[in-house]
């Protein structure tokens, strides 16, 4: 032992300069990357929110007739709005709609669950909201803050559900394993390329790039 410490103390004195201009390069590298990744991490996820709204229904409980009862009032909301929100041409327009209506939200979402024989009290806002990382059919969206119609079903500690309000990926089929051609063209439309990619990394070209990129960014936001 003591022969390795005299060899690791004449390595030191001998290399010195050698060894601490390595250990400051490889702080400041370190600091830099950090600094960089965090950067792209919020610029991603920030340019992602801007542009889409999502839908968060949270259930009562975790109980099969609770989760139950949640697709229920998701089901009826989004056939209630299809045609309005359909025809929305953007997230602002989006958004004025659904502030608009968030009463008769609430009222309709009141019936629906009184109807299947339940008396959970429910809110609707239009807020945002913390989301982590979720997939919807063969998109993923990074966690992070998100712009979002929140359906707060009894005392909303079940699991929940979500899509997207704008562009709206509910009203296609909300069941099938991957989007259809329209709904990714409506992100396409919406989103810059790179956020496009960030989303959709399964069917790019570059999908090794962005599903290392998708891990920094879901990092990052975890952290905020």
């Amino acid at each position: 032992m003591k022969k390795i410490l005299s060899y690791i103390a004449e390595w030191y004195q001998r290399d010195k300069k050698i060894i601490i201009g390595c250990v400051c390069a490889g702080f400041i590298f370190t600091l830099c990357f950090g600094f960089c990744t965090k950067s792209y991490s919020a610029t991603m996820q920030d340019n992602i929110a801007r542009e889409v709204i999502r839908y968060h229904v949270l259930a009562n409980s975790d109980s099969d007739e609770d989760q139950a009862l949640k697709m229920l009032v998701k089901d009826k909301i989004l056939k209630h709005y299809h045609e309005d929100i359909s025809a929305c041409g953007s997230k602002e327009e989006t958004a004025s709609f659904l502030r608009g209506r968030l009463s008769e939200i609430e009222e309709l979402a009141s019936e629906i669950i009184q109807e299947a024989g339940y008396d959970y009290d429910v809110t609707a806002t239009l807020s945002q909201d913390y989301f982590p990382t979720k997939t919807y059919g063969d998109a993923s969206f990074p966690a992070g803050m998100y712009d979002a119609l929140r359906i707060e079903i009894g005392s909303g500690s079940g699991q929940n559900w979500w899509c997207l309000m704008f562009p709206p990926l509910c009203f296609v089929d909300v069941a099938c394993d991957e989007l259809s051609s329209e709904s990714k063209k409506d992100l396409q439309l919406v989103l810059d390329e790179d956020a496009y990619d960030l989303i959709m990394y399964n069917e790019t070209g570059k999908s090794v790039l962005v599903e290392i990129r998708f891990k920094l960014v879901d990092m990052w936001q975890k952290r905020r």
